[in-house]
């Protein structure tokens, strides 16, 4: 379906970017956003070249497409500005793709109450995310804080939203039990489950091919998780936090800092 001529389309850049790479990159995402089976109402595209020589990757290229009201999206990291154009095109095609068959799966669920053989499989590795900047920990700051009301959705709806957004981490209510999870992509590729309230029976049929992660999620505060992180040398830290407790992810942010991410 061609763009509407109504739609919101914003670029931006940073860093020595010349105009060609700029209108190449406009073309190129729009070209995806017109193979879209469902409307596209906004398109977002972002090209950076950092001029920091530690990079090894310094051309950065993120694009997302409101598509029907679900956001797809996808960020990667390159040697050159070239290079980052054409896997962010790719990544962004794929993903599309992966959005249109889950609603298609979704739907046949609904119908049918069966959403047929693989359900759901991963895509993408994160191999061309950008590197972090090494900021002393005594600096830090969290430069920001996002809070969602979270919708309960089944694991296998968790996983296709990480995926389609690009993600490391996807924070949602477990609708098998209420309670709050997340969806995480291992150094592997594959997908796991992690939940706040681990013994709670539930079906394994309902998870489908996500592997379920064992252990208990820690009560921390915010300096707690700070330090917690620092210590597992991770990029996130899911955790629970206030009163009621409810989910938090504590994540290293590309500029050094920290980012948060809570329930309400």
């Amino acid at each position: 379906m061609p763009v509407p001529t109504d739609a919101s389309i914003e670029v931006s850049q940073k860093g020595d970017i010349g105009a060609r790479a700029i209108e190449t990159l406009t073309q190129k995402v729009g070209n995806v956003a017109d193979r879209c089976r469902e409307r596209v109402d906004r398109i977002e595209i972002r090209l950076t070249l950092e001029p920091d020589p530690a990079r090894q990757r310094p051309a950065i290229a993120e694009a997302t497409l409101d598509v029907d009201g679900k956001p797809v999206r996808a960020h990667v990291a390159a040697e050159t500005v070239d290079e980052a154009i054409d896997s962010l095109v790719d990544r962004l095609r794929r993903r599309v793709q992966r959005h249109e068959e889950r609603r298609h799966r979704l739907s046949e669920r609904r119908n049918t109450g069966d959403s047929g053989p693989g359900a759901w499989r991963h895509g993408d590795l994160a191999s061309a995310r950008p590197e972090y900047l090494v900021v002393p920990f005594d600096e830090r700051e969290v430069r920001r804080t996002k809070t969602f009301a979270l919708e309960p959705m089944s694991v296998e709806e968790a996983a296709f939203d990480l995926e389609i957004l690009g993600h490391e981490f996807y924070l949602f209510v477990d609708e098998a039990n209420g309670c709050d999870s997340i969806v995480r992509r291992r150094s592997d590729g594959a997908i796991e489950l992690i939940t706040s309230c681990p013994d709670t029976p539930r079906d394994p049929t309902g998870v489908g091919t996500v592997a379920v992660g064992t252990g208990s999620v820690p009560h921390l505060t915010l300096t707690e998780a700070k330090e917690h992180l620092e210590a597992g040398g991770g990029h996130f830290l899911f955790h629970m936090s206030g009163d009621p407790a409810r989910g938090r992810v504590l994540y290293r942010r590309y500029d050094g800092h920290y980012g948060l991410v809570t329930a309400e």
